[in-house]
């Protein structure tokens, strides 16, 4: 016969069953409730960093953004439509040494500005992460400027041959050269944001108080820009400020790494 005692022990070892069949049951639970979390936390991550991974990482996009290159388009979209509008008709510009007004083509005035979207476009957004870069900054910086001019002169020579004014292709070009080389020293010089100042500069003598004659064939040195296509002293001048401006600009550019 089983006593009381018996009974209770009974009891009492069924309550510990009990206790440890809902504990195990509730590690159970608590396990599987961290292990949803866990996967959902895990399909949340993992689902952007999948993303990133389909979508890949492209440095040409990086760097367009970095460089503000929509805004860059932009400019050199209207300058374009600018040319093609001014081609190689002449334009009177007022002489400020009281002679005749002085004649000036869009192919000779236009790139002056191109010159300074060209080097204003290396404006970097994000210059400590590129300083920091694996990829010197030079190297960077002369694809750009290679890669800027070449599309600006691309552009040039698309709009004069559409405005009809093919024969003014060359003269745009050199201009392009010099006044980029302008650019690219005062961006040396004061700063890429002052890209501006010494091509200014170099206009404001050149169109309104130069005596180039009627066709540029009497310009002097430092009247490179409005000198006739075929001076050879001209493209002598734009080709060296060209040089000077992309060595300082490159000088520039490792003393900042």
């Amino acid at each position: 016969m089983l006593t009381d005692d018996d009974l209770g022990d009974r009891d009492d070892r069924g309550d510990r069953g009990d206790r440890g069949d809902r504990g195990d049951r509730g590690d159970r639970g608590d396990r599987d409730n961290r292990g949803d979390r866990s996967d959902r936390s895990d399909h949340s991550n993992g689902g952007g960093y999948s993303d990133l991974g389909d979508q890949g990482f492209s440095p040409l996009r990086s760097h367009f953004r970095a460089h503000h290159g929509t805004r860059s388009l932009v400019f050199l979209g209207a300058c374009v439509v600018a040319l093609t509008g001014w081609g190689g008709q002449a334009v009177l510009f007022p002489s400020l040494n009281g002679e005749d007004p002085i004649p000036a083509s869009g192919a000779a005035f236009m790139p002056l500005l191109l010159s300074i979207g060209i080097v204003i476009s290396t404006i970097d957004s994000m210059a400590d992460f590129s300083t920091a870069a694996a990829r010197p900054r030079r190297v960077v910086l002369a694809r750009h400027l290679a890669g800027a001019f070449a599309l600006a002169a691309a552009a040039s020579c698309l709009a004069l041959l559409v405005s009809g004014d093919p024969e003014t292709i060359p003269l745009a070009l050199r201009n392009l050269l010099g006044f980029t080389g302008m650019a690219g020293v005062s961006a040396a010089l004061l700063g890429f944001r002052l890209a501006w100042i010494l091509p200014l500069a170099q206009t404001v003598p050149t169109f309104l108080l130069g005596t180039p004659g009627a066709r540029g064939t009497d310009a002097q040195w430092w009247e490179w820009a409005r000198a006739n296509a075929g001076n050879g002293t001209s493209w002598v001048v734009a080709v060296a400020l060209l040089g000077a401006g992309t060595a300082l600009v490159m000088l520039r550019a490792d003393r900042r790494t």
